[in-house]
């Protein structure tokens, strides 16, 4: 079960795990996650969780909402990422994901999607980015990221997630800890993907291109 960690000055004040459907942070105390400052709208962020998903959207420009230091409107969240709402923080983690696989609103039951996410369904727009595998039982096998996240790796092993910001594709490391980006480890980091970018997740090598 995803769960975010709020803090305040570097200091932990609670822990909320997300079930799925809708949840609200914000000043309200029907807010699922209140938090008292008037430095954060009466509803301030409505976050939409499926399973290990987890998408965010800011309700209001007057009170923004940054995901690592970097204002969004509508993003999905990937384990690592930071939320911060007003002088507060929310650290985004997951407890284990199924890998191997998209994650993308046709996955999930067509009456069951939250509506937030269903108007996505409806969207035809080029894959412009792909992945190549370049060792292992699959090498030569391209494939095209079509959707808003990628888990890539093996169960009980080093795994990866690509996740497709505004800006470009971003890989944050799962699970282990041979997960580098041109012969370099990015630790916890959440670190953009440029053309060419060669990905190592444990023993498969994986070239990233668009």
């Amino acid at each position: 079960m995803p769960k975010l960690t709020l803090a305040f000055k570097g200091q932990a004040l609670a822990v909320y795990h997300l079930k799925n459907g809708r949840a609200f942070i914000g000043r309200d105390t029907d807010c699922t996650i209140h938090i008292d400052s008037l430095a954060i709208a009466p509803h301030h962020v409505e976050l939409v969780t499926v399973g290990e998903f987890c998408r965010v959207k800011a309700l209001g420009a007057e009170y923004p909402l940054y995901v690592n230091e970097v204002a969004v409107e509508n993003a999905p969240l990937v384990h690592g990422d930071v939320l911060r709402v007003g002088k507060h923080t929310l650290a985004f983690a997951t407890d284990g994901v199924v890998l191997g696989t998209h994650v993308d609103d046709g996955d999930l039951p067509e009456q069951k999607m939250p509506p937030s996410l269903r108007h996505e369904s409806d969207r035809n727009e080029k894959v412009t980015a792909y992945i190549q595998i370049l060792s292992g039982a699959h090498i030569g096998r391209i494939i095209p990221l079509a959707s808003d996240m990628m888990r890539l790796g093996t169960t009980g092993g080093d795994y990866a997630m690509v996740a497709h910001r505004f800006n470009g594709h971003y890989l944050s490391c799962q699970e282990g800890n041979r997960v580098t980006i041109d012969g370099v480890p990015i630790g916890n980091e959440n670190v953009l993907l440029n053309d060419g970018s060669i990905i190592q997740i444990g023993a498969v090598k994986l070239r990233f291109y668009h």
